[in-house]
């Protein structure tokens, strides 16, 4: 069963990683529609924060809520997206599960701008932690954005907002 298909229809990450982002929009043959981390939604209105203020902002930062000094740290936090959380974090969760599972996982590596080095090192810490699987997919942040004229006047967007690993250094220890 296609499993990107049937996560949205059940409102689910399409793997076991973390949501990519926060709020984005998915492009399908039947056409487009916006995603949005139920978890993070309920959170958000549950606490009267889900304002349009805070929306824009999201989607000004690109699905990240990071950026949203309106929200507190525990909340932000929470809502890491698998771009923003640490690799060695990422691997390590995969290696707890891998107790639990008989053949192997789709492990995902999320990066923003990947390179020799950090890949390296993430497949090595893989190794080293008897994963079955090194890396499924590597996903990677685009390079350019589009301008975002429907999100408000004056805005500066940032060549990205991942939170990268100091080049996943840590990933093999």
């Amino acid at each position: 069963m296609p499993t990107a298909s049937t996560a949205q229809i059940l409102s689910n990450a399409e793997c076991i990683e973390p949501y990519k982002f926060c709020v984005y929009t998915r492009r399908v043959n039947s056409g487009e529609f916006v995603v949005v981390n139920k978890h993070m939604h309920k959170d958000l209105m549950s606490n009267g924060y889900w304002t349009d203020d805070i929306k824009r902002q999201i989607i000004r930062d690109r699905g990240s809520i990071q950026k949203v000094a309106a929200l507190p740290l525990d909340i932000r936090d929470r809502y890491m997206t698998a771009f923003e959380i640490s690799k060695k974090t990422i691997l390590d969760m995969s290696q707890d599960r891998g107790a639990f599972i008989d053949q192997t996982q789709s492990l995902n590596i999320f990066l923003s701008e990947p390179n020799s080095k950090v890949l390296t090192n993430i497949l090595i810490g893989g190794w080293k932690r008897g994963l079955k699987t090194g890396m499924y997919y590597l996903k990677r942040q685009p390079i350019q954005h589009p301008i975002q004229y429907t999100v408000g006047k004056g805005l500066t967007v940032s060549k990205n907002n991942s939170m990268e690993d100091e080049a996943c250094t840590s990933c093999s220890a």
